[in-house]
């Protein structure tokens, strides 16, 4: 969103501070966080991760509020004093894991900062031995195993070619179920198992579920947002 070609971006933010002609910027791509200001809107930007927000799962999104009184300062609602800023370090600091070995069989594995060494029976479904290369930074639509960090829902989960996240417990690999998903977005369980095609909420199946799931906001980040939308209301 804030690096296309086109400058979608600047075209939007035009529009909202009423700009008459798109608002560039040098390179072409925009910071995760600004403020412009313009005759009709004064605009604030920011890229929220909701990692940060209470929830185990790496999900930013960009958030825009715009502000046509003078008393209603989108800056404050977005941007924190340094003494209140999150703390991003340790979560900063977190391992990435981008090997993994499927050992005896494909059923469990092992992961590891190194690969394990290639052999001549790998691959092999008769007890041998294969590295497997999981690299979650570049196919964000492939399957991934969850660290301490679940990668982003995507609403193509459920929808075939092993796009649902992946849990590894006790060597053992498995696929999140709707519910776990729903926690990593801060839903409360079972919040989309609704009524589906006529058919009460219990007969719901999963690929609805995974993609409602994968298109919503992360609640904490929008109670986050909503509060303090509220007290810059009330000041």
């Amino acid at each position: 969103m804030l690096n296309t070609k086109d400058n979608a971006f600047g075209c939007f933010l035009a529009g909202l501070c009423g700009a008459e002609f798109p608002i560039e910027v040098y390179g072409g791509k925009w910071t995760s966080a600004g403020i412009v200001t313009g005759p009709k809107r004064s605009v604030a930007w920011r890229t929220l991760d909701a990692q940060f927000f209470g929830v185990p799962q790496r999900r930013k999104r960009v958030f825009v509020i715009a502000s046509s009184c003078d008393r209603f300062d989108p800056a404050k609602v977005l941007f924190e004093r340094p003494s209140v800023c999150r703390n991003t370090c340790e979560s900063a600091e977190k391992r990435k894991v981008t090997t993994a070995y499927a050992e005896s069989s494909f059923g469990t594995f092992r992961e590891d900062k190194n690969a394990a060494t290639l052999k001549a029976k790998g691959g092999t479904l008769g007890g041998g031995s294969e590295t497997l290369i999981l690299d979650i930074s570049y196919r964000p639509d492939g399957v991934r195993v969850c660290g301490d960090i679940a990668p982003t829902l995507l609403a193509k989960m459920g929808t075939g070619g092993g796009n649902v996240s992946c849990l590894q417990k006790e060597t053992a690999v498995r696929r999140l179920l709707p519910v776990e998903c729903e926690r990593l977005q801060g839903l409360p369980d079972d919040w989309t198992k609704i009524s589906y095609r006529g058919k009460p909420g219990e007969f719901c199946p999963d690929s609805p579920r995974y993609k409602a799931i994968g298109n919503s906001w992360a609640v904490p980040v929008i109670r986050w947002l909503g509060e303090r939308i509220k007290n810059e209301i009330h000041c």
